[in-house]
């Protein structure tokens, strides 16, 4: 899925004429608030869990 995905980058950069360090930087950054956003959706989930628990 990831190599689909910078395939696809690398291909409409190419065609677009920007470089590929633009087009990865773009990933990069989406990749990291969606890795962020999900470990506070599962610290929101878990602790909740761990404080209930005797």
């Amino acid at each position: 899925m990831y190599g689909a995905k910078t395939t696809l980058a690398t291909a409409s950069a190419g065609a677009t004429g920007t470089t590929m360090a633009t087009g990865a930087g773009v990933w990069v950054v989406f990749a990291a608030i969606t890795v962020l956003f999900a470990l506070s959706a599962v610290v929101q989930f878990v602790r909740p869990a761990r404080a209930h628990r005797p």
